[in-house]
């Protein structure tokens, strides 16, 4: 059977809304398999959890250089 997604927690803080014409004034919209997939401009809820996704994935995605440790050494007069 098919898994409710509104029914979650996650239900409430993102709506992915699913079209079979390409939606206007979308925020957000990716065609997939002769559909539309996309988020509302207007759902301020949605667009800041798919924002905040956006930058967790960036930051585990990047690639972090590796530097030895910083020596500091007091200068006084």
């Amino acid at each position: 059977r098919s898994y409710d997604w509104n029914r979650s927690a996650a239900g409430a803080l993102l709506q992915i809304r699913s079209s079979q014409s390409r939606p206007e004034g979308a925020f957000l919209a990716v065609p997939y398999r002769d559909y539309w997939f996309y988020i509302e401009d207007a759902d301020l809820e949605s667009k800041s959890s798919f924002l905040l996704l956006s930058q967790l994935f960036n930051l585990q995605a990047g690639n972090v250089e590796r530097t030895g440790p910083t020596l500091t050494i007091p200068v006084s007069q």
